[in-house]
């Protein structure tokens, strides 16, 4: 049944097989997850499963230069090359942890957060990414900007028929 943009809430939208971090996560296991699961940013959360921050491909490449690692190529380069620099940076044992990295504080919304007013929020906090949260404050879900771009391209192609 099509529904209008406004009708949808971020549980709509969300991605719910969500990819978490810890906060004492090491660094380098961010940076797998993100390869791995071919994602650009991950919820990072406490104890309790609530989110305490958010790490993306944008703060691995601002640490990258204090990990003497020039992970800012990992974009640029084969999956083949991104495994062995992962590799490489694993054999070095680095033990900066995701705490130190992350970017705090972090916003979040409720899973029944109309996606307009999450979309908003984006582009006024200039995020591309937004955890989704239950009532228990515990994440659920994340809405990336590609997220709106998928449900607005499928929302046209139903009205074009």
């Amino acid at each position: 049944m099509f529904r209008k943009l406004g009708e949808l809430a971020a549980r709509d939208l969300m991605t719910a097989d969500v990819i978490t971090v810890g906060v004492k996560d090491r660094m380098i296991d961010a940076i797998r997850k993100l390869d791995d699961f071919g994602v650009s940013a991950l919820p990072v959360i406490d104890d309790e499963q609530r989110v305490a921050g958010i790490v993306s491909l944008f703060d691995i490449l601002d640490v990258s230069r204090e990990m003497h690692s020039d992970l800012s190529a990992l974009s640029l380069v084969t999956a083949e090359t991104r495994k062995f620099m992962i590799k490489l940076l694993a054999e070095q044992e680095d033990t900066t942890r995701v705490e130190d990295v992350m970017t705090t504080p972090v916003t979040t919304i409720h899973e029944d957060t109309n996606i307009v007013v999450a979309a908003r929020q984006m582009v006024h906090d200039g995020y591309r990414h937004l955890p989704v949260i239950d009532d228990n404050e515990r994440v659920v879900g994340m809405v990336s900007a590609t997220d709106f771009v998928r449900v607005v391209a499928e929302q046209g192609a139903l009205i074009a028929g």
